[in-house]
């Protein structure tokens, strides 16, 4: 008995084309246009096996779960070296905390960063508060990685006013 949200199914898969998510938070489901069976992160690597409609066929690399994501959440699979670790983050238009925000980013999305100054990195996703996004160039998952982050983000909160 094969599991079908591990196994690709032959009659879809055509193709082998690596992509990247490329929204905050895209729903990976078991049919086209279906309710979501699992979350998928920004920057999640994904091989594109196929397309029907809007939606392409894919196996996440995570865990290689497979399934079907709207077309328009995925980019070309650009390099990415940091991970949000903090439990949540911001971007903003502007390096200026005062600028409005643009996006709301999870815990673990996967981030370019092109540019930084003290306080602020420069991203695809325009601008995120260094010290709040405590990126890491690593992925680290577990307790210790939530311990961190609010001890970092307790030590900086009272630092930016």
């Amino acid at each position: 008995m094969t599991d079908p949200s591990t196994t690709p199914d032959p009659n879809i898969s055509s193709t082998r084309t690596p992509a990247r998510v490329s929204v905050p938070i895209s729903d990976l489901n078991r049919h086209a246009g279906h309710k979501r069976v699992r979350p998928v992160l920004l920057g999640a690597r994904v091989t594109i096996l196929g397309s029907v409609g809007g939606h392409s066929y894919v196996a996440t690399e995570k865990d290689n779960y497979v399934g079907f994501i709207n077309s328009s959440h995925l980019c070309a699979n650009h390099p990415t070296k940091h991970r949000l670790s903090a439990l949540a983050s911001l971007t903003y238009g502007k390096a200026y905390m005062k600028s409005a925000d643009h996006i709301s980013l999870s815990h673990g999305s996967l981030v370019k960063v092109t540019k930084e100054t003290e306080k602020f990195a420069k991203t695809a996703m325009r601008h995120m508060l260094k010290p709040l996004s405590c990126f890491w160039a690593r992925p680290i998952y577990g307790a210790a990685t939530l311990t961190k982050a609010l001890i970092v983000l307790a030590w900086y909160r009272p630092h930016l006013r």
